[in-house]
């Protein structure tokens, strides 16, 4: 089981979850889902979470949420 949905086994019964294993879509997940909290991957496949954090707290569409990074 990847990572994304074991994430999404534990927290859905209280929270709405959503997961992505593209980065390059976080502005269109974020635009449509306005999330509460966003869980990152230390480690992933084309861009790593860190620098992916970076970009989300860029976009002119985050809503400020805390984002907590992950590792496998």
């Amino acid at each position: 089981i990847h990572n994304i949905e074991v994430y999404k086994e534990l927290l859905e019964d209280h929270f709405k979850v959503f997961g992505s294993q593209d980065a390059g879509s976080f502005s269109q997940l974020i635009r449509e889902y306005h999330p509460h909290a966003i869980l990152l991957d230390f480690h992933m496949p084309h861009m790593d979470g860190l620098e992916l954090g970076q970009k989300i707290m860029q976009d002119p569409h985050y809503n400020g949420c805390p984002i907590f990074f992950i590792s496998g």
